[in-house]
């Protein structure tokens, strides 16, 4: 109960921050709002990783339900990304056309397995991304503003659960023992995802640290640039530790949401937009976290991953808290 009551707080805290002067402003100045774009890229990326892992699969998978369940995986994620790509073109927006630096990562390590260690690190990937398609397509059907991708997120939060429940039930059956001299697929998706929101966090908030007007604003940007220098730090050095390369680049969402950021001139709609993107990676983030704290194998892996799981929510909701005193008090904004 405490969970429903929580989680219906924050959809009216994030109703209301996105009712917010600034988010008008916002929406009428750009051609599509944030969130849309956001969730509409990182789908497509998530389509174009599901296709390429579904694919190696076939080849690869010994288990007979794992080969139907990529081929299943194959026919979904081809289907959202036509209808996706179909939603870019109508908008404007130019879709992802490559694998994120994360997806590179994974991809390089199922094409080094064989056997059930092979079948088992596809499930796992499978699980990943469909449960954190979920939380971005659900937060999509509550906060979008484009109606076709509302509906789209409705349909995708539908669909990936279910296909994560499928995912879930076949990789129990074959188990996930630790591969030799490393950590589980689950521990080693998170060290890299982790070290990637704390580089497209970084990013925004050094922007918005020199140029945002709104001292709340200019004061939680320079908090998330040290945060998430000494998290990124703190995760390299443990993943060098557990013999996984730190990860070095950032996907095509976050180097574009920065472009925008930098092109942008200093008013309240350049603190707007950071805190939406900031809001947006943080709230896909805490819920990572948090599975990786329950299901994650390596003791150091998922304790970090707890206290992250708590400091994103924390943050999340400062984010909010300025962008909903913006609605209450038009003089802030």
């Amino acid at each position: 109960m405490l969970r429903i009551a929580i989680t219906s707080i924050f959809a009216l805290v994030v109703a209301a921050a996105l009712a917010a002067p600034g988010a008008v402003l916002a929406a009428a100045a750009a051609p599509l709002h944030l969130q849309d774009r956001a969730f509409m890229t990182y789908a497509i990326e998530q389509d174009l990783a599901q296709v390429a892992f579904g694919e190696l699969a076939l080849e690869k998978a010994t288990d007979p339900e794992v080969k139907r369940f990529a081929a299943s995986t194959i026919d979904y994620h081809r289907g959202s990304a036509e209808r996706l790509r179909a939603a870019a073109i109508r908008l404007d927006v130019k879709p992802p056309t490559t694998l994120n630096p994360v997806a590179q990562r994974t991809e390089v390590t199922l094409k080094s397995l064989s056997g059930v260690a092979f079948d088992q690190a596809f499930l796992t990937s499978a699980v990943i991304a469909n449960l954190n398609g979920m939380y971005s397509a659900r937060r999509e059907m509550a906060h979008g503003f484009d109606t076709g991708l509302r509906a789209e997120g409705a349909r995708q939060a539908r669909e990936l659960r279910a296909n994560r429940r499928v995912a879930d039930r076949i990789g129990r059956r074959l188990g996930a023992p630790v591969p030799a001299g490393g950590v589980t697929a689950e521990d080693r998706n998170f060290l890299l995802y982790a070290m990637h929101i704390d580089m497209a966090q970084r990013g925004f908030a050094e922007i918005a640290a020199e140029r945002a007007t709104d001292p709340r604003v200019r004061a939680l940007a320079r908090d998330l640039v040290k945060y998430h220098t000494s998290s990124y730090d703190r995760l390299a050095q443990l993943a060098t530790v557990k013999g996984v390369e730190p990860l070095r680049e950032v996907s095509a969402i976050t180097s574009g949401t920065r472009e925008r950021l930098r092109g942008m001139n200093n008013g309240p709609l350049l603190d707007w937009t950071f805190l939406n993107a900031h809001a947006f990676t943080s709230y896909g983030a805490h819920y990572r976290y948090e599975r990786e704290s329950i299901a994650g194998g390596d003791a150091q892996v998922k304790a970090i991953a707890g206290e992250e799981a708590r400091d994103a929510r924390r943050q999340h909701w400062r984010a909010l808290r300025i962008m909903a005193d913006w609605r209450s008090n038009p003089r802030a904004s």
